[in-house]
This record gives structure tokens, sequence and C-alpha cells, in this order.
């Protein structure tokens, strides 16, 4: 429960279930699941969810910048893929 109590402590909007610690699922909108892509890749590399977005599909990541950024990379790359044909689902 240690690390569910963690992740909770850093969003207000989470809580972990008393009985069993468990952060709640949610369903995310397109446009919400791109609200989240859009804050990390802003976050964690300094760009903007469409600028990620962009150059993913374009595979224009050098694989020395994937190096350099190797958590943020795969975390987005994760996060990328639902909108990777610009269609809401």
């Amino acid at each position: 429960m240690a690390a569910e109590k963690q992740l909770a402590d850093k969003d207000a909007d989470v809580e972990v279930h008393p009985d069993w610690g468990l952060i709640p699922i949610r369903g995310l909108s397109y446009e919400e699941g791109f609200a989240v892509l859009d804050g990390q890749a802003r976050r964690r590399l300094n760009m903007s969810g469409e600028e990620f977005l962009r150059r993913w599909k374009a595979n224009d990541f050098s694989e020395e910048y994937k190096d350099a950024n190797h958590s943020a990379f795969a975390a987005l790359s994760i996060l990328v893929r639902p909108f990777a044909n610009n269609e809401p689902s």
C-alpha cells in the first residue's frame, strides 16, 4: 500500500480505497487522455503533447535522445499510442 499511498499523495483528486489500498481506475475521454499526455510531455520533456505526438509519429527522436530521456520517452510512448491515429475512440 505504500506505493499506492505515495501516488495518491501526489494527486489531490486520487483517493486510496481504505479497505484495499488501491487507487480506483477511471476511464478517460479522448480529450482528458490527451490532456494527460500534454501535461506529462510538458513536465518530462519540456514540449507540448502535440509536438511529442507529431515527432513520435514521424520517428523524429534520435537514439541519443531516447537514451538520454529513456524513462520519460518510454512513459510518453505508452501514453501516445491511443492518439497515433488522431481519431477519438
